[in-house]
């Protein structure tokens, strides 16, 4: 693919060894970098994420499975998900106004149209328990929720 030109092949991040491939539109992302302002999120397992690749400055990540998800606000992590959203690492304040928009993907993953989750049960948020932390007010705006122990249960709404 490289030599019909469909692919780049080169060094485009520090600390991945071993040549790496770029479509020539990925290449011009990467050349101007990822707008700042861009709320984006991703499937751990998603051959795009960078779970498992030991970068620096992204902080820890979760390890590379489809039950896991990565928050961007352009090139910064935000949120991670981990265990079908039963643990939570929120890396902005409860009052951050863009929080609705990080925790966007719990909204699809309850709402899309193939093999949608009846409800997300939140056990820990950075740690803490759910259903004391200062999130739940915030969780309490966006889904349906519900008290389940010290868990939250998040459900669509209606």
């Amino acid at each position: 693919m490289e030599l019909s030109g469909e692919l780049l092949a080169g060094h485009f991040f520090c600390g991945i060894p071993g040549i790496q491939f770029a479509s020539h539109t990925a290449f011009r992302r990467l050349v101007g970098g990822a707008p700042q302002d861009r709320i984006w999120w991703v499937n751990a397992a998603d051959p795009v994420s960078p779970c498992g690749l030991g970068l620096d400055g992204l902080g820890v990540l979760p390890r590379r499975v489809p039950t896991s998800h990565l928050v961007f606000h352009g090139s910064r992590v935000v949120v991670v998900s981990e265990r079908r959203g039963r643990s939570l690492q929120i890396r902005v304040g409860p009052d951050h106004p863009n929080l609705g928009e990080f925790l966007g993907f719990i909204k699809v993953l309850l709402t899309r149209s193939v093999r949608a989750a009846r409800a997300i049960v939140v056990e820990t948020i950075n740690g803490e328990a759910a259903a004391a932390g200062p999130y739940r007010t915030a969780l309490a705006a966006l889904f349906h929720t519900t008290r389940d122990g010290s868990s939250l249960r998040l459900m669509r709404r209606w």
